[in-house]
């Protein structure tokens, strides 16, 4: 499998250039370069976002994967992004929960979005309809 680095932003950099066989060898780049930045330290306004993806232009049937353009990138894939980033905060700050449940809740939320939970394939059937 091939895999790259993608800026949550839509936008390009030498980080996003690269194409790496395993997915370890991408993510011990960004160790490398972001995994002593402390949060204390950062203004996450400053903060590139980056997340590793795989570098595969099909999906299992054959077919082209759907890709954001980079107009939905910059626009509302950011916007949602920022806005559950935020609500996330919100919880956490009301509950006092700790990241670990943040995790394991984000975690729960993914599973409905597989592509073989029922949930994802309740939301296809209704979306072909």
């Amino acid at each position: 499998m091939n895999y790259k680095i993608i800026r949550i932003d839509g936008k390009d950099d030498e980080l996003t250039a690269q194409s790496f066989d395993k997915y370890s060898d991408a993510y011990d780049l960004l160790e490398e370069l972001y995994g002593n930045l402390c949060c204390s330290d950062a203004d996450y306004g400053d903060i590139t976002y980056y997340d590793i993806v795989e570098n595969n232009l099909k999906n299992i049937n054959g077919e082209k994967k759907w890709a954001p353009s980079q107009e939905e990138n910059l626009g509302v894939i950011t916007s949602v992004y920022e806005f559950i980033k935020e609500e996330l905060s919100e919880l956490q700050k009301e509950t006092g929960c700790p990241d670990s449940f943040i995790y394991d809740f984000i975690g729960k939320i993914q599973n409905e979005w597989h592509p073989e939970s029922c949930h994802s394939i309740v939301r296809n059937k209704k979306r072909k309809n």
